[in-house]
């Protein structure tokens, strides 16, 4: 399994945001995020979404109730909140970091 960087990444002269790692799918109770190497792993069958990522007894997804289609610009009121937080600091870290700061 690969592990994300903490830390947004430099690739070619270019800050890459860890959030690049994740895709919005629909869910049963709404919009989450999940890791693009889970999603495109057919071997495994229980998709730990971002919000349960770093819990102790995460609640993990099964792959037929995720959505197959990417969800390019997701409704904020239908997203989880947890991810959605996780993605705008990984794009603000990602940011900061192209600044200099």
């Amino acid at each position: 399994m690969t592990v994300v960087a903490e830390r947004p990444v430099r690739r070619l002269g270019r800050v890459v945001s860890r959030a690049e790692a994740y895709e919005w799918r629909w869910f049963i109770d709404g919009l989450h995020c999940y890791r693009l190497d889970q999603l495109a792993d057919y071997d495994v069958y229980l998709l730990t979404p971002w919000c349960e990522e770093g819990q102790r007894f995460p609640l993990r997804h099964d792959r037929d109730s995720v959505g197959r289609g990417r969800v390019p610009s997701p409704n904020w009121a239908a997203a989880c909140r947890k991810c959605g937080h996780r993605q705008r600091s990984a794009n603000m870290e990602a940011r900061r970091a192209a600044d200099g700061r």
